[in-house]
């Protein structure tokens, strides 16, 4: 089994029993040094798609995310089934809660982005759709998936 590349298009087992794919959009050595980004493509089957032609042009359901991409591989049967162009990608913002990472709702936020972070204290409406500067587990990915949301969601 190959490791996956920018550029690869990943299958990825549901717990409900159905397929979601990952588009591997970059590996992050230069900005924040987090690793494999990828975007889940918003796209759900019931069989699974061999290739990835038919998912060229699918908008995102998310993303992009960091997540260990070869353990997704290993441990839960990802499997590579073709590539796709890498659009013109630029590195995205992120945000993070300020004050500590425990359970509940968090009143200090702030963004990364590539010029810079700041601090934005309670997190206004315009970040909300940002991403968690965070590593997803190869579950709560596939989980994220099928339901459409993030526990990491209720921290606002």
């Amino acid at each position: 089994m190959r490791r996956a590349k920018p550029g690869d298009v990943l299958r990825v087992p549901l717990p409900d029993g159905q397929f979601g794919y990952l588009h591997y959009v970059m590996f992050d050595d230069d900005f924040y040094k987090a690793g494999s980004l990828v975007v889940a493509l918003d796209r759900i089957t019931t069989e699974p798609l061999d290739s990835a032609e038919p998912l060229s042009g699918i908008d995102w359901l998310f993303g992009p995310v960091y997540v260990g991409i070869w353990a997704g591989q290993k441990m839960e049967g990802w499997k590579l089934i073709g590539r796709l162009p890498v659009t013109p990608f630029e590195m995205p913002s992120f945000r993070y809660p300020a004050d500590d990472l425990r359970p509940g709702k968090k009143t200090s936020w702030r963004i990364i982005s590539p010029k810079g972070d700041f601090y934005v204290g309670e997190l206004p409406q315009e970040y909300r759709n940002l991403e968690m500067f965070s590593g997803e587990s190869i579950w709560s990915i596939a989980e994220r998936i099928a339901t459409g949301k993030s526990k990491k969601d209720l921290l606002y």
